[in-house]
């Protein structure tokens, strides 16, 4: 069994089959400024583009919080100019964002307020955002197999992380959903 992805344009068309944004998500000119910045022009487009669109339950994404880290619940344990933009959110309040410093992305774990230090806060992935965007449709696809039975689950993750090994050690072993 293989993982079954779709192209960007794929993801592009369906995300505004089923209402993102589209490139209407307003950002402030100043916000769409260090975006751009950070992940260049077609980035930046890709992103807008994206905006509003559940990719899966633990990846869905969103601007609103693009230069206004410091109204995030992260910033009270990382500080208010943190070098991160979040542009996604998972289902369970976590936050991908890319690292202003790099354009790599890394994964804002809430867990890891908890004190028993179990958790990093922050996880990177050192990965870019386009790569990320097939890491999220390769999970999606894993998604798939596991609700069609076509695989039991440790198989299908065990697909997924081969897949993630070979385009980054790093982000295969800290992906936090395996």
């Amino acid at each position: 069994m293989n993982l079954v992805m779709r192209s960007l344009e794929e993801i592009l068309a369906v995300a505004q089959a089923e209402g993102a944004n589209g490139g209407h998500h307003e950002l402030s000119s100043l916000d769409r400024e260090e975006l751009r910045r950070v992940v260049g022009e077609q980035n930046l487009r890709i992103l807008v583009a994206l905006a509003g669109f559940e990719h899966n339950m633990d990846c869905a994404w969103q601007l609103d919080s693009v230069g206004k880290f410091a109204d995030t619940m992260f910033s009270d344990e990382l500080g208010p100019d943190a070098p991160y933009e979040i542009v996604a959110w998972s289902g369970s309040g976590d936050a991908w964002a890319v690292d202003r410093r790099d354009a790599k992305i890394v994964f804002l774990n809430h867990d890891g307020w908890e004190s028993t230090g179990q958790y990093a806060m922050v996880v990177p992935l050192d990965v870019d955002l386009l790569t990320f965007i097939g890491i999220v449709e390769a999970w999606t696809a894993t998604g798939v197999l596991i609700d069609h039975k076509e695989q039991v689950e440790e198989a299908a993750t065990q697909l997924f992380l081969n897949y993630v090994c070979g385009i980054s050690d790093v982000a295969a072993h800290n992906w936090p959903y395996c």
